[in-house]
């Protein structure tokens, strides 16, 4: 927001809230970072990064700012 000498707006500026973070799948579910974070390393099998269009091929809109895909041992 910006104030005119006065101290009036005169303009208000906005911001985009769309979400920027990577869509995450563990063992085929959609999972949250922090879940992801608390993941033991020895327990996990692979990790795969999808960008671009092999994400979106994959997930559609979901996958618009990538993904990460988590296999764990328990597979």
């Amino acid at each position: 927001m910006n104030l005119n000498e006065a101290g009036d707006y005169n303009s208000i500026s906005t911001y985009n809230f769309k979400n920027t973070h990577p869509l995450i799948i563990i063992d085929g579910q959609e999972s949250i970072e922090n879940k992801m974070k608390k993941l033991p390393a020895n327990n996990i099998k692979t990790i795969t990064i999808l960008k671009d269009e092999a994400a979106v091929k994959k997930y559609g809109e979901q996958g618009n700012n990538g993904v990460i895909e988590v296999i764990t041992n328990k597979n």
